[in-house]
């Protein structure tokens, strides 16, 4: 497992979207758990964005917390833990799935935790069907986006246009998204009137 099979068919971006470059040590002692090096190499090289406009990698220390690893697992995992027919088993128990990110449907993307972590498969948790079914791949974390941005791999779960981006990665800086002032101004089929209205533009 390693992440050359990613950045040949994704370059990493010039400039990543706020990396992890800190300690290991805290994030993994919050978690329980060592990460598979695939991760940690991503979160650096990649840092905060969007993958192929759908999917989230949460990202240690992220600015902001519903895109953090620290935060959302243990959030996720709660929710799972508390829903009473959920029919796997979460971390920390054997073998337990364990997110780490999400998509733009509500699908969870989560580590099989079998073995060591290098050897950790992951699985898409189907929003669609209640989260009561996964779609397992037998891979880790890149290979699962290097197949993605192939076409090579994918889950029911997954929306079919996902191949139809204009971007395979796209990188979310640190801090929220640039304020965009807008005026609009109401003719005769309107109310009349002038304004301004503003918005944020991205995820944030």
């Amino acid at each position: 497992m390693s992440i050359e099979n990613l950045t040949r068919v994704v370059p990493p971006p010039d400039r990543p979207g706020d990396p992890f470059l800190g300690s290991w040590r805290d994030i993994e002692a919050k978690l329980g758990t060592a990460l598979p090096r695939d991760y940690k190499a991503f979160v650096r090289m990649y840092g905060r964005g969007q993958f192929m406009e759908y999917v989230w990698i949460w990202t240690p220390g992220a600015w902001d917390h519903h895109d953090r690893l620290e935060s959302m697992a243990p959030t996720v995992l709660r929710l799972l833990k508390e829903d009473e027919d959920f029919p796997f088993p979460v971390w920390p128990e054997a073998g337990g799935l364990l997110p780490f990110g999400s998509t733009l449907d509500g699908d969870y993307l989560a580590w099989v935790t079998h073995g060591a972590p290098d050897d950790w498969t992951v699985t898409v948790l189907d929003r669609g069907m209640g989260y009561q079914e996964a779609h397992a791949n037998a891979c880790g974390m890149t290979d699962l986006l290097a197949g993605m941005a192939t076409g090579e791999i994918g889950a029911p779960a997954f929306h079919p246009a996902i191949l139809e981006c204009e971007h395979l990665f796209s990188p979310n800086p640190r801090g929220p998204a640039p304020i965009v002032e807008m005026s609009w101004w109401l003719g005769p089929f309107g109310a009349a009137g002038s304004g301004t209205s503003v918005s944020r533009l991205g995820r944030s």
